[in-house]
């Protein structure tokens, strides 16, 4: 059993609610839970039951159903750390996202992009 659980899937019909109550209920005591994925891969209510009864001891979120976050129900819980959609803002990726575009620009110019890049 895992101390920290990290959701890294994509949404699809399948992983929707993929993170319940019962997944939940056997994890690790203690466990911290985090989402960086989709909002809705993890049941919220179930996981504000988790974190307030102690069965998880924190979670991490940095995916909302609603942007910006002021409504949900995980704001002002003591265990959580709640993030503005900000996961892949570091310097590595935005060196890696800056080289992918120029490389972009090249193979357009000199017509080697891939057509599944062009649109119209």
């Amino acid at each position: 059993k895992s101390d920290y659980v990290s959701i890294n899937v994509p949404l699809t019909e399948s992983t929707v609610g993929m993170i319940d109550e019962k997944i939940i209920s056997k994890m690790k005591d203690g466990a911290i839970l985090i989402n960086t994925a989709r909002s809705k891969i993890v049941d919220t209510t179930a996981l504000v039951n988790a974190l307030k009864s102690g069965k998880l001891s924190g979670a991490a979120v940095d995916v909302f159903e609603n942007e910006p976050c002021t409504d949900s129900p995980l704001v002002g819980l003591p265990n959580v750390v709640l993030t503005p959609h900000t996961a892949p803002f570091t310097k590595e990726n935005f060196r890696e996202m800056n080289k992918r575009a120029a490389k972009s620009v090249i193979e357009f110019f000199d017509g080697t992009l891939g057509s599944r890049y062009l649109i119209g």
